[in-house]
């Protein structure tokens, strides 16, 4: 009984505490100018038209579509400056880190494509591409070891993250809205620290 009494005087007294409405946040006299007159930049690409710098990017095809093709042409191109198909680059350093592909299975891309990971060109290793073991260091995108590795890169020296495919890199159910936007979050971060994204 006691304790019930005790439940009952707490309840009360938690009652009798009043709250203080936050203040809203004043409103932005620039909000009334002309959209275009409010210093917003364009866009920009790193693959004109296609792939948006700084930004976060996703091709999505079915299985055996020739994604990961696709996106090793890019690669080559992406990371020599050189134009792709009349649409120019912004020279870029990548990562790439594949939890879906077998060594085997990169080895004839890169062979067919002509990828060449073992020169350096405009940057001292213009592409890193992890697959295996080495891939499946990296367990999300706010892993430590990748944030670490990316806030030492110089300033014109920020990659292009190739996360391939996006269900290993997030936790949780897909199907959850919390979880899929605390993930979009994460990876805003990592564009925050300039860093292009690309999901497939």
């Amino acid at each position: 009984a006691a304790d019930f009494v005790d439940i009952i005087r707490d309840g009360r007294a938690a009652a009798s505490i009043t709250t203080v409405p936050a203040a809203k946040p004043e409103w932005n006299p620039a909000a009334f100018r002309p959209f275009r007159e409010r210093g917003y930049k364009d866009v920009e690409f790193l693959l004109e038209g296609v792939l948006l710098r700084y930004g976060i990017n996703c091709v999505v095809a079915g299985f055996s579509h020739g994604k990961t093709f696709l996106i090793g042409d890019w690669i080559k191109h992406i990371s020599q400056g050189k134009q792709w198909i009349g649409r120019k680059t912004i020279a870029t350093p990548i990562w790439v880190l594949d939890h879906e592909n077998p060594a085997g299975v990169i080895t004839g891309m890169m062979n067919t494509l002509d990828i060449r990971d073992d020169e350096p060109g405009l940057f001292d290793h213009p592409i890193i591409w992890n697959c295996g073991e080495d891939a499946m260091q990296i367990t999300g995108v706010d892993d430590p070891v990748l944030i670490k590795r990316l806030e030492a890169c110089e300033p014109d020296k920020k990659p292009l993250i190739v996360f391939d495919g996006l269900r290993a890199f997030l936790r949780g159910n897909e199907n959850d809205a919390e979880v899929v936007r605390a993930f979009w979050e994460k990876c805003r971060a990592l564009t925050n620290r300039g860093a292009t994204l690309l999901f497939h």
